[in-house]
């Protein structure tokens, strides 16, 4: 009867476990700027249907504006930084449905191909005019 290599099982064992607590304790990966942001409002529909989606707005790596036909807009904060995003302005998506989910579509920037996962709809307050960041212009 031939007896199970425990060393082998103990190693390969070992071997996962520090891998996941060297994973654990790794540096967090950059994220979306989003602390206390006074543009994002109250959380949005999970899909928005793509006949509403008026037009798109770029503010920079990590953020989307969504103006949806009948003036409301929606703000989806990416998880990760998308690189290029801003500097191409642009970016296609393809769904299998007539609506595009946050949190489970992928969108593709243009002319770099780099897939970036979007973050969930929420709605977008538009800063009052006259302020920026919140303080008022002296």
């Amino acid at each position: 009867m031939k007896r199970p290599n425990l060393f082998v099982a103990s190693l390969a064992f070992s071997l996962a476990v520090g891998t996941f607590s060297a994973a654990a304790f790794a540096a967090p990966p950059k994220t979306a700027p989003d602390a206390a942001d006074p543009t994002v409002g109250a959380p949005g529909p999970d899909c928005l249907e793509l006949q509403m989606i008026d037009h798109t707005q770029i503010l920079d790596d990590y953020t989307i504006l969504f103006h949806m036909k009948g003036k409301t807009t929606y703000i989806s904060k990416l998880p990760y930084r998308c690189n290029g995003l801003k500097f191409e302005d642009g970016f296609a998506y393809t769904t299998s449905i007539n609506k595009i989910c946050g949190n489970v579509d992928v969108i593709k920037v243009l002319r770099r191909g780099s897939s970036c996962a979007l973050g969930p709809f929420r709605q977008y307050i538009a800063p009052a005019k006259g302020m920026k960041d919140g303080a008022a212009k002296m």
